[in-house]
């Protein structure tokens, strides 16, 4: 099998770089997080970025 220089991977520079990813979620949520981007403007990678920050604080406050 060939791999485009799109598909290689690569290691990342720093921990800080942001990397795409590709993940199925439910139609209604993703009804809701069309929705923010609509009223408030956040681009949903955002959304889901400070979503996931929140959650990841918590769940390591709650193992602390």
């Amino acid at each position: 099998m060939m791999i485009d220089e799109y598909q290689e991977r690569r290691k990342p520079v720093v921990m800080t770089e942001d990397k795409e990813i590709k993940v199925k979620i439910p139609l209604d949520y993703h009804i809701k997080l069309h929705t923010v981007k609509v009223v408030s403007g956040v681009p949903i990678s955002d959304t889901v970025k400070l979503a996931l920050e929140s959650y990841f604080e918590e769940i390591n406050q709650g193992g602390a």
